[in-house]
């Protein structure tokens, strides 16, 4: 029974090679020959999602890029300015959606509205064929950093006519796990 169960197992760690190999020569073929440039970590990122949805619904993969979000949603801790912010596509832009009370956003004047222009003097752009999700990422990841570094925004108050700059200190910033509590 013991050499059996072996055996099964060595021929299925072989057919998992095999067709490990046969990914990647297809996909190593394609990228060589396909007449467009194809972007390996979306592609491959894509077949990891393909392959864990058929599996079961609750496995999730989250790449080395979105381990800081991993640790938020674990946890709910993150260090930045403690505003939740959102994408718009018809402004083109992400927004201050909810600056939360105490946190540096709030106190130093940020307002529910406020249109993300810069962070650090790095323009954020605007969201053009972006998915909404991946432009919101990147705007998100650039108002995160270490606790006691310094942010600076800019950005477009609805009916103020010049742009208004702000200098806030990052903290580290801890969601609370129950949002909304009623009886």
């Amino acid at each position: 029974v013991s050499f059996g169960s072996v055996t099964a197992q060595s021929r299925h760690n072989a057919e998992t090679a095999k067709q490990l190999d046969i990914f990647n020569s297809l996909y190593r073929e394609l990228d060589l020959y396909y007449v467009d440039t194809l972007n390996a970590t979306k592609n491959i990122g894509n077949a990891i999602l393909y392959m864990l949805d058929q599996v079961d619904p609750y496995t999730e993969y989250y790449s080395e890029s979105h381990t800081d979000d991993l640790k938020q949603m674990t946890t709910g801790k993150y260090a930045g300015i403690g505003a939740v912010i959102s994408a718009r596509k018809d402004i083109g832009r992400c927004i201050i959606s909810h600056p939360y009370e105490g946190m540096p956003a709030a106190v130093a004047g940020l307002r529910a509205g406020d249109v993300i222009l810069s962070v650090n003097g790095v323009d954020m752009g605007e969201i053009g064929q972006r998915e909404l999700s991946e432009y919101s990422s990147a705007v998100s990841a650039a108002l995160r950093g270490d606790a006691g570094t310094i942010c600076e925004l800019r950005v477009r108050r609805p009916g103020v006519s010049k742009e208004l700059k702000f200098r806030l200190t990052r903290r580290t910033i801890t969601l609370p796990s129950v949002t909304c509590a009623t009886m």
